[in-house]
């Protein structure tokens, strides 16, 4: 996914050097030139982006609930021998043999438990980091990316009935914001592991707790966001070309 969202971006740079090859030697109409040039794809690179963003945060998202079950449940809470008393309704055989699984299944997670946890870590981190740099790119390059998505849409102004109250250059700069608050929050998150598990450090839960709801909000929101941008972004196209044109 990582590598798609960076293809697209490049795909994006690659497609705007074409169209303005174009326009400087040819009066011919854009669009069908870049459409030639890319197999007649009907997604623009904006939008492909956009896809790719939604992705990589639901991607993440899913990646928490690993760490949700492995830290939270097996490290916090999960006592390493459970009884369950449960003699009088199952009888003493059936009682133990229950308790030997069970503890045999919450012994085996907790060993595995740390694999787990760092993948996550490693999965989360990875992930922010790409969409840092993915979305400084397109911020950067706006214009160029506004104007590419227009040569793959020359019916623009006839797709759009969605009336945005903000231009897409602020919600991209929000969601630049979001990213670097969810990787502080996974930084503070490992931290927080590394001192508790690894240094036995007397970490409360709930900082634990806060950290991973920050990371959870952050993550959704931008997911939602991208996913709302990719719908509707003929409109945020449309809107942004007029601010611009003024």
């Amino acid at each position: 996914m990582g590598h798609s969202w960076i293809s697209s971006i490049n795909r994006n740079a690659i497609t705007a050097e074409k169209t303005t090859t174009i326009t400087s030697n040819s009066s011919t109409d854009i669009s069908s030139h870049v459409n030639k040039l890319l197999d007649n794809s009907n997604i623009s690179p904006l939008q492909e982006f956009l896809f790719n963003g939604e992705m990589m945060g639901y991607i993440c998202l899913g990646t928490i609930y690993i760490l949700l079950v492995e830290l939270v449940v097996f490290k916090l809470y999960f006592k390493d021998k459970v009884n369950l008393n449960l003699s009088r309704l199952l009888g003493n055989n059936a009682n133990n043999k229950l308790e030997f699984y069970l503890n045999k299944i919450i012994k085996l997670n907790k060993q595995m438990s740390v694999v787990w946890i760092w993948f996550g870590f490693v999965t989360i981190m990875f992930g922010l980091s790409i969409s840092a740099y993915a979305l400084y790119s397109i911020c950067v390059n706006i214009d160029s990316s506004i104007n590419v998505h227009i040569s793959f849409n020359p019916n623009l102004s006839h797709n759009s009935v969605y009336l945005p109250d903000k231009s897409i250059k602020d919600i991209l700069l929000n969601l630049r914001i979001i990213n670097y608050i969810s990787i502080t929050a996974m930084i503070s998150l490992m931290l927080q592991v590394m001192l508790k598990f690894h240094f036995n450090k007397n970490i409360k839960n709930i900082y634990i707790w806060l950290a991973l709801s920050v990371l959870i909000f952050a993550l959704a929101f931008s997911a939602y966001t991208f996913g709302h941008l990719d719908t509707q972004i003929d409109s945020y196209v449309n809107i942004y070309i007029n601010l611009r044109n003024k």
